[in-house]
C-alpha cells in the first residue's frame, strides 16, 4: 500500500504529461513591438565568450512568441569561469564551450523536481537539448538568441552577476 501518494495520482500525472503546448499571449508581443526580434530579422555579429561571462538573461520569447507563463521567468547565466547556469522550473548548470558561434554545455546537471505547468516541462526539455547539442548564438540589440533543432529562444539582458562572497 502506497501511503505517500493518493490513489490515482500517477495515472493523473501520466495523463497530464503529454499536454505540451506552451501557453502564449493572445497577441504576439513581437507584433506589439515588445519582443526582441528573431535571429532571422537582425544582422548579427559574432558572440564572444567575453560578451557573455558574468551576465544574466531572462527568457523573453519562444519560437517567435512572447513568453507569457505566470511565475518567475526562466533564466540563463554565464559565470566568470564560463560555467552556464539557469532555471526553467528546475535549476541547471554545466561548463560552457563556445566554438564558431555555437554554445555547447558539457557536464550539464539538472535538478529533477516536477513542474506543475506542463508547458514548463516541455520548455525545460527544449533548453536542456539545445545546450547539450549546441545552440547557435546571435545578438539582437542586447538580447541573446539561441537557435537549435528548429527552436529559437530569445533571452533579454538582465544585468551582471554579482561575484560569490568568498569570505574575505
Amino acid at each position: 500500500m502506497n501511503i505517500l501518494f493518493p490513489p490515482g495520482f500517477f495515472l493523473r500525472l501520466s495523463l497530464a504529461l503529454p499536454i505540451l503546448a506552451i501557453r502564449l499571449s493572445p497577441a504576439s508581443a513581437a507584433e506589439a513591438g515588445e519582443c526582441p526580434a528573431s535571429a532571422a530579422e537582425v544582422e548579427t555579429g559574432p558572440v564572444g565568450r567575453e560578451d557573455l561571462a558574468g551576465r544574466r538573461f531572462l527568457l523573453a520569447a519562444v519560437d517567435g512568441e512572447a513568453f507569457a507563463i505566470a511565475g518567475p521567468a526562466p533564466t540563463l547565466e554565464f559565470l566568470a569561469d564560463f560555467g552556464v547556469a539557469g532555471s526553467v522550473c528546475n535549476r541547471f548548470r554545466g561548463q560552457g564551450e563556445l566554438a564558431g558561434g555555437v554554445l555547447f554545455v558539457r557536464d550539464l546537471i539538472l535538478t529533477r523536481r516536477f513542474c506543475f505547468q506542463p508547458e514548463l516541462n516541455r520548455l525545460e526539455a527544449i533548453v536542456a537539448a539545445m545546450l547539450a547539442a549546441g545552440a547557435a548564438l546571435a545578438w539582437s540589440g542586447d538580447a541573446l538568441i539561441l537557435s537549435q533543432g528548429g527552436h529559437e529562444l530569445v533571452y533579454a539582458a538582465a544585468g551582471r552577476i554579482e561575484p560569490a562572497f568568498n569570505g574575505n
